[in-house]
């Protein structure tokens, strides 16, 4: 699934919103064009003319979502040390901040089979929009050679994998350890597989 457009003005904003609330609320399924309009004040054909159909709105609605956390982690991460030390507190704090998020967390409870495509078959929009704030760092840390030279196509690829993994098991790892010591021994993972040899 992929957005096909830009969603800046007042009234898409005030409809992702009224998206968010939905999902928040009677999750992924349940949330239907007639009530994410209701819940905007616009009519059904706004939301469509818009956005084409629910299934796009949904899609719009996780990229605004993941672009807002990337943009806010980008600016947290900004400066710190070289580019494999941001990388891995970039890595660290994004699944610090998508295993606490509601939305996601939404998701996870009432509709988890919609996430299983976009774990076992091909990356999402919010997914490449991930891999491609990773691979930004990981030239970064190329260029001022903290980090080994590989192909950053695949190590992008293959970080945004394994952070997939402690974002979606945090509840397990939770249940069964330490989250704080599952983080430090995630960022150790990240710091050791990305350091020159």
């Amino acid at each position: 699934m992929t957005s096909l457009r830009n969603t800046n003005s007042g009234s898409d904003a005030a409809i992702l919103d009224a998206a968010r609330e939905s999902v928040l609320q009677v999750g992924v399924r349940r949330t239907t064009a007639t009530e994410v309009a209701r819940r905007a004040g616009v009519s059904r054909m706004t939301l469509y003319r818009r956005f084409g159909d629910v299934e796009q709105l949904l899609v719009a609605l996780l990229t605004r979502e993941i672009g807002a956390l990337l943009a806010d982690l980008a600016g947290q991460t900004d400066g710190l040390g070289n580019g494999r030390q941001r990388l891995v507190e970039l890595s660290l704090r994004g699944v610090d901040r998508l295993a606490a998020d509601p939305l996601l967390a939404r998701l996870i409870e009432l509709d988890p089979e919609l996430l299983l495509p976009y774990l076992v078959d091909r990356a999402g929009t919010s997914q490449l929009q991930a891999r491609s704030a990773l691979a930004a760092v990981l030239a970064e840390g190329q260029a001022d050679g903290s980090i080994r030279p590989t192909d950053s196509d695949v190590v992008g690829w293959v970080l945004l994998v394994v952070l997939q993994a402690f974002v979606f098991g945090a509840r397990m790892l939770a249940a069964q350890t330490d989250p704080a010591e599952v983080r430090a021994e995630l960022g150790i993972l990240l710091d050791r597989y990305l350091a020159v040899r």
